[in-house]
């Protein structure tokens, strides 16, 4: 069976139609010091859609060979991830794992809201419908 362009605008739309959450793909958090104070500075805005940082999307656990929970040590701290996916638009592009994250700004679950997802993979098709980032989650 032959897909047409129609076919995949069909299903792209069908996609976003059902992105739920608004998120931001941003720069990684940086620390500033300024006269001897120590501050976080939040990311840069790195990708837009659609001219604005508000890209439409849905978030969900990862299930198969990338889910589960993963134990990170940073210093003496072990930390508990999850991996999840968040599904933007397939227009997005140029996403850059591990030095962009995804910054939930509405979400339908607002235990979400707020999130900062450190992207670690962006996963391609063939059929590309959607964009999926692999992010990290902290457990909690």
């Amino acid at each position: 069976m032959f897909v047409t362009a129609q076919d995949l605008a069909e299903a792209q739309a069908l996609q976003e139609a059902n992105m739920p959450d608004v998120c931001e793909i941003r720069f990684h958090d940086r620390i500033e010091f300024t006269d001897g104070v120590e501050a976080t500075v939040q990311g840069d805005v790195a990708v837009t859609y659609q001219g604005t940082p508000s890209i439409p999307c849905r978030i969900g656990v990862a299930g198969g060979d990338i889910a589960g929970v993963r134990i990170d040590t940073v210093g003496e701290q072990r930390i508990p991830t999850r991996t999840v996916v968040v599904t933007v638009p397939a227009s997005v592009a140029g996403v850059v794992p591990d030095t962009m994250l995804v910054k939930v700004t509405v979400a339908r679950d607002s235990q979400l809201t707020g999130r900062r997802l450190p992207i670690v993979g962006a996963a391609g098709s063939s059929f590309p419908t959607a964009r999926r980032l692999v992010c990290l989650s902290p457990e909690g």
